[in-house]
């Protein structure tokens, strides 16, 4: 006698256990943007409100400790502030031109941003670029960046900035055993004369044509 087929048993979802629906816009990619509990606050908060001639003297000290010279601001104030240094070949001795941008925002780095950094050092002939971004870099932009080769592009969000800081022990204090401050009276070494191109303020040209003060 023939056995009579037996249908499968239908499966079934799991049951979603009752509480609220997270939305999307409260769910976090990996690595997109700063996490809200940070190790590095209050330092990731002071950095994205820090004023120019702040952050102007934090560049200068933080390119000067990487083995770059001829540090120069190249920007204006409501612009992101953009610096320009100059880096010796260790081998070769060669020197080539470095340019700086730095971000200050709460959201993330966009690929419309690296694209117009991209094309600034193209038209200046800049072979390589650094891209720092306080809110973080989001996905698109580091793709953008890869697929640059001349120039080159290193992109930084604000943790990643700050760590580096850490390390060379520069413009941060830590409060507590997971929190950094920024310290630019006493972390930071003593400043030399800003280098400046003639007839122009080294961060704020636009001042000086003016004549007000920064």
């Amino acid at each position: 006698m023939a056995c009579s087929s037996i249908p499968p048993a239908p499966v079934h979802p799991p049951v979603r256990p009752p509480g609220r629906r997270p939305s999307r816009g409260s769910r976090r990619r990996p690595g997109s943007g700063n996490a809200p509990n940070s190790r590095f606050e209050p330092a990731l908060t002071e950095l994205r409100t820090l004023s120019r001639p702040d952050l102007d003297r934090l560049v200068q000290a933080w390119l000067t400790h990487a083995g770059l010279r001829r540090v120069e601001a190249s920007q204006t104030r409501h612009a992101p502030a953009t610096y320009q240094a100059v880096l010796d070949h260790p081998l070769t001795g060669r020197a080539a031109r470095v340019q700086v941008r730095i971000h200050q925002r709460r959201n993330q780095l966009q690929a419309h941003h690296v694209e117009a950094f991209i094309g600034r050092l193209l038209r200046l002939g800049v072979s390589s670029g650094v891209l720092i971004c306080t809110g973080g870099v989001s996905r698109e932009a580091r793709w953008i960046a890869r697929l640059s080769e001349i120039p080159q592009i290193q992109l930084l969000g604000g943790e990643q900035w700050l760590a580096e800081l850490a390390l060379s022990k520069l413009g941060l204090r830590r409060l507590r055993l997971w929190g950094w401050a920024l310290d630019l009276q006493k972390a930071l070494p003593t400043w030399t004369r800003w280098r400046q191109r003639p007839g122009s303020h080294p961060a704020h040209p636009q001042d000086r044509q003016s004549g007000r003060r920064p």
